[in-house]
């Protein structure tokens, strides 16, 4: 699927799952607010403007200056993302501002989807699907987001809180005939927009196709509440999901990182 003016509206439009419109930010950028966790892979902040001013970024530097961090996990540098066809076609303004103090990176991805992905469960496990804040169902997702992204506490917590805010948020958990818990990860719906959050494969069953399944079902369930666009951020390429088919498209955001405020 081309990269059109379209796509990257969908493609902005569903992290409006995740919550209200971040306040705030100068005329140009657009954000959503995932509650005390301001961060550029999960809540990028997208410049729209098709011409690159440099003002509109000495804005948005003292919007971070104004709005510091809420919580011990938000990015304090300041962050803007643009869309890229390929870490080699990084559009030339964006290269420029690095003699402002601007550097450009590339450590966020983005798989969008804007037709559900085929999936099998494999025999051996089953799934569980619930309200993202079920007790049960959030003790298992808590347990095994610490395990693969070797989080603690206090990350865990801060996803807790912004989930809150999220449009409504459930989980997905596939889990062995024994019971142990082997992918898990959210979807938060705004139809017809979704956001695949938080994702995770237990690291002694990964390259199993669990993954491509921990997808599925997550569209699958947010399809049922009217989602037709789908999106996740990663910064792993390695669980993006390719493809010929129009279903698919991989997107490489470029996160642009400030000096020091």
């Amino acid at each position: 699927m081309p990269i059109n003016a379209t796509t990257l509206k969908h493609i902005q439009q569903c992290y409006s799952a995740v919550g209200k419109p971040l306040d705030g930010l100068p005329n140009g950028f657009s954000s959503y607010d995932f509650e005390t966790w301001r961060h550029p892979i999960m809540t990028p902040i997208f410049y729209s403007k098709y011409r690159f001013n440099l003002k509109d970024f000495d804005r948005l530097q003292r919007y971070f200056q104004e709005y510091g961090p809420r919580s011990n996990v938000e990015t304090t540098q300041a962050f803007v993302s643009v869309f890229a066809s390929s870490e080699r076609n990084i559009p030339a303004p964006i290269k420029e501002l690095k003699k402002y103090g601007w550097k450009p990176e590339v450590i966020n991805y983005i798989n969008y989807f804007d037709q559900t992905l085929p999936y099998t469960i494999l025999n051996g496990y089953r799934t569980i699907i619930g309200n993202y804040f079920d007790p049960k169902i959030l003790k298992k997702f808590r347990s095994l987001s610490g395990l693969s992204f070797d989080s603690p506490k206090k990350r865990l917590d801060h996803i807790d809180i912004g989930s809150r805010s999220a449009r409504s948020p459930m989980t997905v958990l596939i889990e062995t005939l024994e019971g142990k818990i082997v992918a898990a990860g959210a979807v938060f719906t705004n139809k017809p927009y979704a956001y695949l959050f938080s994702g995770s494969i237990h690291p002694e069953y990964r390259n199993q196709g669990l993954w491509k399944a921990l997808v599925g079902l997550r569209q699958s369930l947010s399809y049922a509440l009217g989602a037709r666009h789908w999106v996740y951020s990663t910064s792993n390429s390695y669980i993006l999901i390719p493809g010929p088919c129009n279903w698919t498209m991989i997107l490489c955001v470029t996160l642009l990182k400030s000096t020091a405020l």
